[in-house]
């Protein structure tokens, strides 16, 4: 997403809600991580994906 339009609304939405998460892809990943994952199996797969998103640049 474009950092302007996520700065537009997080700001907009700042002080109305808990949370909130901009973008289609995150706010499916957070469901997904939230409601159709055990906590093991989102931590396994937040794992995987952060380490190989920064395996190559070690």
């Amino acid at each position: 997403m474009n950092p302007t339009k996520v700065a537009k609304e997080s700001l907009a939405k700042l002080g109305k809600r808990p949370s909130f998460t901009p973008g289609f892809t995150n706010k499916f990943a957070t469901f997904l991580v939230r409601r159709l994952l055990s906590r093991k199996q989102a931590i396994r797969l937040i794992g995987r994906s952060t380490y190989n998103m920064y395996e190559k640049k070690i």
